[in-house]
């Protein structure tokens, strides 16, 4: 069992104002990734991130968006 421990960011989870919060924290990582030949659907409180992979550049183009993804996420860590 978890320790319990003391909420020190965020959103609280099933809140109304929650996806409006996420949808304007998000958006600026899904124009990012419309650089990377990637498609970038955003819903309520998740991203989704796919592409078709046919060729070795298609794969390289999605580690690229996997990439900007994790650089954004370190530089956009609030708590």
């Amino acid at each position: 069992m978890s320790t319990i421990r003391d909420l020190s960011c965020g959103v609280i989870q099933g809140s109304g104002i929650g996806p409006l919060l996420f949808i304007t924290y998000i958006n600026e990582l899904a124009d990012l990734l419309s650089d990377y030949k990637v498609i970038v659907k955003l819903f309520a409180d998740d991203l989704k991130l796919y592409a078709k992979i046919s060729t070795d550049t298609d794969t390289t183009h999605f580690n690229d968006a996997l990439q900007c993804i994790s650089v954004w996420a370190n530089a956009n860590i609030y708590c």
